[in-house]
């Protein structure tokens, strides 16, 4: 058992539009998803503390989750067990919250991107398995604080509106230039008001390993956004864009704050990208509807909708063994806390 669950998901989307572009109705076809029931993993021997999401690394599970002082709990997927390490701080080896754990171009890696201070390390998965994170292979400073950045081959890509209008940019270490891309789909032409389109613009991330391909999904407007990657070029290659958020946005003296509403759509909560496919965790609920039903879609890296699965279950992060086709999700039950999905 564990003491309670969490979902980490930043709510800061989108609001402003003009236009409506066409959907593929195969995404939300819901009747045509493979219906899929989950198995625990671990039954009682599993203890979490407050997780918030979930990483497949060779054979391991790593999941972002908060106790007794440790950050991530590792689950060794062929013994059946898990520990605990990676301590709170700012010492050697300690970080500060909120964390993300990615996948690194060499599957013999892990980066761990600490937000709070916009950086992103390079660890052998070793020595995230033992907790000894002292000495990381590279630091990177990949972005301000506040942003996404997610790893893109040997590049990184982040959500960040400046005065261009442009959404989301392209890093390399050791570059003073940032390759600037991509509009939100509601605001084509980029003319509209930047400070209220950067907090429009926060969005779920994703690359490809090799760093050609980086998608973007919206949390609370129904968008996802294929980019393709070629040197210096980047290029929408496929985009979906239904409707935009429904909320409020204010701005007074204090700043800009976006403010959900009753009729505010629950979109995209997590993206896993494998080394063939792109796994999209959707919901699809608004304020006091039930929310007792999770959907998979996958896409191959050209941004065709490849399959869809559907859930009885609420999942707010994945992770996928693709050897395995298996599918592992993280759920908000404290008696369940990870389930177990065959894609076969």
């Amino acid at each position: 058992m564990r003491k309670s669950i969490f979902l980490t998901v930043a709510l800061l989307s989108v609001a402003l539009s003009a236009c409506r572009q066409g959907k593929t109705n195969a995404l939300h076809e819901w009747e045509n998803y493979q219906e899929m029931a989950g198995t625990p993993l671990g039954g009682d021997s599993l203890f979490l503390g407050h997780p918030g999401s979930i990483a497949y690394f060779d054979g391991q599970l790593g999941v972002y989750d908060f106790y007794d002082g440790c950050i991530f709990t590792w689950i060794d997927l062929q013994r059946g067990t898990s520990r605990h390490n990676t301590r709170f701080g700012e010492g050697p080896g300690e970080f500060l919250p909120p964390l993300y754990l990615y996948k690194d171009k060499n599957p013999e890696n892990i980066k761990i991107f600490e937000r709070s201070k916009g950086i992103c390390y390079t660890y052998r998965l070793a020595d995230a398995l033992n907790g000894t994170l002292a000495s990381p292979l590279c630091r990177d400073s990949v972005g301000m604080p506040g942003n996404l950045v997610v790893p893109c081959g040997d590049r990184y890509a982040g959500n960040r509106m400046t005065d261009d209008g442009k959404m989301f940019y392209l890093w390399a270490p050791g570059q003073g230039v940032k390759i600037r891309f991509g509009v939100y789909p509601g605001n084509l032409k980029g003319t509209a008001d930047a400070s209220v389109l950067d907090m429009m613009t926060q969005c779920q991330m994703a690359a490809n390993p090799e760093g050609s391909v980086v998608v973007a999904a919206g949390y609370m407007t129904d968008m996802l956004s294929f980019y393709k990657v070629d040197g210096t070029e980047v290029s929408l290659l496929k985009e979906y864009f239904s409707q935009d958020a429904d909320v409020v946005i204010r701005k007074d003296e204090t700043g800009i704050s976006v403010i959900p509403t009753a009729n505010t759509l629950q979109t995209y909560i997590h993206l896993c990208p494998t080394r063939s496919f792109l796994y999209a965790l959707y919901w699809g609920t608004r304020e006091g509807e039930p929310r007792e039903r999770s959907y998979i879609q996958v896409f191959d890296w050209e941004g065709n909708f490849v399959k869809g699965y559907a859930v009885n279950d609420r999942l707010v992060s994945v992770a996928v063994d693709e050897e395995a086709e298996t599918l592992y999700g993280l759920t908000t039950k404290e008696e369940t806390p990870v389930l177990v999905y065959s894609l076969k």
